[in-house]
């Protein structure tokens, strides 16, 4: 559980295979556990990671949408976790999402 005052949001992202079908997803919720809003997204074929980054980004717009600015973020992607704390994102094709994945968190 979160902080007192503060929202828990919780994410992931999935793909059938290196490159399959994927989805991702997010729930929030309140300090003592209780829903807030959540999600779930079809992507088409892409990475997991390519799903993990997605899962994070709609997750942060949803909890941005509902004026949520106190936000315990969970993920269980390491790699993911690397890349918004570093400048390694992953390659060119994942920078322009983790730019604004990084501009939600207030990290750039």
């Amino acid at each position: 559980m979160p902080a007192s005052g503060w929202v828990c949001l919780n994410t992931d992202g999935a793909s059938k295979g290196e490159a399959g079908a994927s989805g991702c997803g997010g729930i929030l919720r309140h300090d003592n556990g209780t829903w807030i809003a959540g999600f779930a997204k079809f992507l088409g074929n892409t990475t997991t990671y390519m799903a993990e980054i997605w899962g994070l980004y709609e997750s942060l717009c949803l909890a941005r949408n509902l004026g949520i600015t106190r936000l315990e973020v969970q993920v269980d992607s390491e790699a993911l976790v690397k890349a918004i704390q570093g400048s390694n994102v992953g390659g060119n094709m994942y920078w322009n999402i983790m730019k604004k994945i990084q501009e939600l968190l207030n990290l750039n």
